[in-house]
């Protein structure tokens, strides 16, 4: 076989999607970089989420905010509150799950004493349908004040890098020493 454009690639991903999704690709395509192209299966905080902001027809291809290499891996992704959920359940259950296990074994670890927030201004209302879904998760669970803001680009990890963000929240948990 030859080359696969980008294009390509997304007609085939278009083709197994039901009309729900298909609909929200038409609105709120995103296309995300994983942090490391030869991990085997890459999971939901492996990749880099940009938007797609165009395309070049004749040559099957994407305008993205970021640059991509020869060999990158990258995956299609599609905003929507069901995904969204999804996430920020499994970020605070894992959060839930660490301070237990810590907890249980006996070594000493400070609780939370505040988390501050910086959301995309795309989430919010305008994601989830409801107010202050990211913070309410965060209070939930960590039981400590949630502080923050809407941003228009949050700086926060992907794997082992640092950088900026879209479509996201970015969560800062406070700890005193000891």
């Amino acid at each position: 076989g030859g080359e696969c454009t980008s294009m390509a690639a997304l007609k085939e991903v278009l083709e197994a999607l039901d009309e729900r999704d298909v609909a929200l690709a038409q609105s709120a395509l995103l296309l995300g970089i994983a942090s490391n192209s030869f991990q085997e299966d890459p999971g939901p905080g492996d990749y880099l989420i940009r938007q797609v902001v165009g395309v070049v027809v004749k040559d099957g291809a994407f305008v993205i905010g970021d640059v991509l290499k020869p060999g990158q891996r990258f995956r299609f992704h599609i905003r929507d509150r069901d995904a969204a959920v999804a996430e920020a359940e499994a970020l605070f259950s894992s959060y839930k799950r660490e301070r237990l296990e810590a907890m249980m074994s006996g070594k000493p670890s400070n609780g939370a004493s505040g988390v501050v927030m910086f959301a995309c201004s795309g989430r919010g209302r305008a994601l989830y349908g409801e107010p202050n879904y990211d913070s309410r998760m965060a209070y939930l669970s960590t039981g400590v004040p949630v502080a923050g803001m809407f941003c228009n680009g949050e700086v926060g990890p992907v794997g082992q890098q640092t950088h900026l963000h879209g479509f996201t929240s970015v969560f800062g948990v406070f700890r005193q020493r000891g």
